[in-house]
C-alpha cells in the first residue's frame, strides 16, 4: 500500500504525462486508498452540523405540514433508524418531541400577536383539535388558561 506522500508524488509527477495515462493510474485498485483513509469512519451515520442545520431549517419551514420521520431522515440523507438516534443524540430530544416543541413555540408567537383565532392556530400547526392543542400547550408551558378567540 502506498503512503500518502508516495500517492501525492505520483499524482504530481504525472502532470507531464498524457491525461489518459493519469486516468488509467487513478482507476487502478489501491490508488485512491489514501484519500479514502482521510474520511473519519466513526462519523458515518452521525448527524454532523451541516446535516443538523439542514434538518432544523426543514422543520422550521414545514411546521404547518405533516412532518414525518422519513422526510426528515431523507433531508439528513440517513436511514430512519440512524436519523432518529443521531437526532436525539445531537438535540437531546426525539424528532417527534422536538417538532411538537417547535410547534408550541410557533403557537406562542401567534398567540402573542393576537390576530389568529385559537382554533386556526391549533389546526394550522397540525394538532388534531383545539382541545388537544390546549392540553399540550398547558402541559408544556404550565399556563392553565389560554384565552380563546
Amino acid at each position: 500500500m502506498q503512503s500518502r506522500e508516495d500517492w501525492q508524488e505520483a499524482a504530481l509527477g504525472s502532470r507531464n504525462r498524457q491525461p489518459a495515462a493519469l486516468a488509467a493510474r487513478l482507476l487502478q485498485p489501491g490508488t485512491l486508498a489514501p484519500a479514502c483513509q482521510l474520511i473519519d469512519t466513526s462519523a458515518k451515520g452521525r448527524l454532523d452540523r451541516r446535516r443538523l442545520f439542514r434538518v432544523l431549517d426543514y422543520i422550521d419551514g414545514h411546521l404547518e405540514g405533516d412532518l414525518t420521520l422519513d422526510e426528515m431522515a431523507s433531508v439528513a440523507c440517513l436511514s430512519r433508524f440512524h436519523f432518529a438516534r443521531a437526532f436525539k443524540q445531537a438535540v437531546g430530544q426525539s424528532p417527534r418531541r422536538f417538532v411538537i416543541a417547535r410547534r408550541l413555540e410557533r403557537a406562542e408567537v401567534l398567540l402573542t400577536e393576537g390576530e389568529t383565532p385559537l382554533v386556526e392556530i391549533a389546526l394550522s400547526l397540525r394538532f388534531s383539535s383545539q382541545a388537544n392543542f390546549s392540553r399540550t400547550f398547558r402541559q408544556s408551558t404550565g399556563m392553565a388558561n389560554i384565552v380563546a378567540k
